[in-house]
């Protein structure tokens, strides 16, 4: 028969130092009542959670900082930041098979004369195509009675050919700017 001393002492092991606020069972499942179920939970206050690296993806829970960083490592490879030149080119998103828009200039100068074919090098060879290429006179008094006309002789992945035509009237070479897509 069990005497008042074990009794007690039984209850002694199995609140195992237990706060006086969890020390009985009806206090201890009123206390897990109030609590979220593991099956769904839902949060309140300010929970936290570690930060995984950029390249942890898994099932992790992702916090704020971490889809932060990876949102601004993918808007950085979409859409990176540099100082554009004159011939330049840009390649959206900027990874290989990404469209590439490329622009260059050319001095009247560089033509020798008019209808004579001129190799001008892009920025950067297309990697696959040269979709089209466009050009245009850019001479602020440019007219069409006036210049030669731009035009696109040939084109390939890395090289535009242009040649000014000759007009009916007045001839005079122009500055050139090539536009260029493909990828």
């Amino acid at each position: 028969i069990a005497n008042t001393s074990f009794v007690a002492q039984a209850i002694a092991e199995l609140n195992g130092g237990a706060p006086s606020t969890l020390n009985t069972l009806k206090k201890l499942a009123d206390a897990l009542s109030i609590k979220a179920p593991l099956a769904s939970p839902s949060f309140t206050g300010t929970p936290t959670v570690p930060s995984a690296n950029q390249d942890e993806i898994d099932l992790r829970i992702a916090n704020t900082t971490f889809v932060s960083k990876y949102v601004d490592s993918i808007n950085a490879k979409l859409f990176p930041k540099r100082a554009l030149a004159a011939n330049d080119y840009i390649r959206i998103p900027d990874v290989e098979g990404g469209f590439i828009i490329q622009w260059v200039s050319i001095a009247s100068a560089s033509f020798p004369a008019f209808d004579v074919d001129v190799p001008v090098t892009l920025p950067k060879a297309f990697p696959a195509q040269n979709l089209i290429a466009l050009a245009v006179s850019v001479n602020p008094s440019a007219s069409q009675n006036a210049d030669g006309l731009p035009q696109i002789a040939g084109r390939d992945r890395g090289v535009v050919t242009v040649k000014q035509a000759i007009n009916v009237e007045k001839q005079v070479l122009s500055d050139v700017a090539i536009i260029c897509f493909g990828y």
